[in-house]
């Protein structure tokens, strides 16, 4: 019997990726949750990724379209598979809606700490009072208005106000909206690769733990990630296609993400600017980034004088360097654990495969990837908050699949995509 031959990458992605899935199920879940229902659920899963593993010989991501092949043998569905364009994005969408408004409900009356003054500036935004709403946009009002552009206040407003501007409220309509990212996701790697590919991925990222634990919260995470998203996409299309369209719509939603999270958009920028400097085929679109910009930093200014006001609170600035100086453990000690768990072990080690061949490629769309994902996470470094990263998540997604099916196995493959979400699927708010 021949036996395939399996490379050094792939045997140390394995074992990392079985390594964490193992110590996940074994040793945090204990710790976490204790030896119970949700034990035995997490147990059922692994049964199945095991018995995926064993016949690896089978493992492939044609499983949707095998069954969508099916279906059309019977003559009441082949509707549906004829729409299976439409159909697809559909259900990647009401699979993501119906995770983020399960843990809405499960979350019940708890609250996170930033929800509160998010939804007290909505209300007072939706005065539509221009004296009221710009005294509230300064750095002296609440606590973390600063942080936000005012966009996603004004488009909450809007669409709160028929609801009596509950926080339930702003939770499902924040649902709304992040559900759109995972079918985003799948219009990426679509671009990318293959379709069967893309729906596997996408489903994933909707396990995935920055993902239901965090694109519900009323803190606008869902609405910076959509835009950051949308502008990846758009780029990536305007590369590949030769569509000079295409990159002004991923301007435009880079503008509207200027206005919605300060940190992604300036990814963003930087991510635009290398690519155009180091890809000749883009430098000639470096004036444009510069001019879009600006106009996007114009708008905040002339809605909102006082949002760069924080700038020059020395005093915060000055705290946290202190703390990174000190290498404070407080901060530390659950920085690389968050890190250590929201994505797995081996699509960081797969990263650092893919950041050592993108020196031997000319393809802008790989230098552009790995240029955010960086700036993504090394971002925690000037501001403490592991969820910095919850922007670039979808488009680490997507550079590490498809990377992965390009150059290692269909296991080592869905190993790596175990682990994206394993621990996704373990927090899972289970009845």
């Amino acid at each position: 019997m021949c036996l395939m031959k399996i490379s050094t990458e792939e045997i140390l992605l394995n074992s990392v990726s079985i390594a964490f899935i193992v110590i996940s199920t074994f040793v945090l879940l204990p710790i976490r949750h204790g030896i119970g229902g949700r034990f035995a659920i997490v147990l059922v899963f692994l049964f199945v990724g095991v018995f995926l593993i064993l016949r690896s010989s089978s493992i492939n991501f044609r499983l949707p379209d095998s069954f969508l092949a099916r279906m059309s043998t019977s003559a009441t569905l082949r509707v549906f598979v004829r729409r299976k364009t439409v159909l697809t994005p559909f259900l990647i969408y009401s699979f993501a809606f119906l995770i983020l408004v399960f843990r809405v409900w499960r979350m019940g009356t708890s609250i996170e700490f930033d929800e509160p003054p998010n939804l007290e500036l909505t209300k007072l935004v939706a005065k539509f009072d221009s004296e009221s709403w710009i005294e509230s946009f300064t750095v002296a009002g609440l606590e973390v208005s600063h942080w936000n552009p005012p966009l996603p206040y004004f488009m909450m407003a809007i669409l709160l106000r028929p609801f009596g501007f509950s926080l339930f409220a702003g939770r499902v309509i924040s649902s709304l909206g992040a559900a759109l990212i995972p079918v985003v996701v799948f219009y990426i790697l679509r671009e990318l690769g293959e379709s069967t590919t893309a729906m596997s991925v996408s489903f994933a990222y909707a396990l995935s733990t920055l993902y239901q634990g965090a694109m519900f919260i009323y803190d606008f995470d869902a609405l910076s990630t959509l835009f950051f998203t949308l502008s990846v996409y758009s780029f990536i299309v305007a590369v590949k296609r030769k569509k000079r369209s295409y990159f002004g719509y991923s301007v435009i939603a880079w503008i509207l993400l200027i206005l919605t999270k300060y940190p992604p958009a300036g990814w963003l920028f930087l991510g635009l600017l290398v690519t155009s400097l180091f890809h000749r085929e883009e430098r000639s679109r470096s004036v444009f980034i510069l001019l879009a910009f600006l106009i996007g930093i114009l708008i905040v200014v002339v809605v909102s004088p006082g949002q760069l006001g924080f700038i020059s609170e020395s005093e915060y600035f000055t705290k946290w360097l202190w703390i990174r100086m000190a290498l404070d453990p407080n901060y530390m000690v659950p920085l690389f654990r968050d890190f250590a768990v929201i994505v797995g072990w081996s699509p960081y080690l797969a990263f650092a495969f893919k950041l050592q061949k993108v020196k031997e490629t000319e393809d802008p769309i790989s230098t552009f990837s790995i240029v955010l994902i960086v700036l993504a996470f090394i971002s925690p470094i000037f501001n403490p908050l592991t969820r910095r990263v919850i922007q670039a998540i979808p488009l680490l997604a997507a550079t590490l699949f498809d990377f992965s099916m390009r150059r290692w196995s269909k296991t080592t493959t869905t190993l790596m995509l175990l682990n994206f979400c394993w621990w996704g699927v373990i927090k899972l708010p289970y009845l």
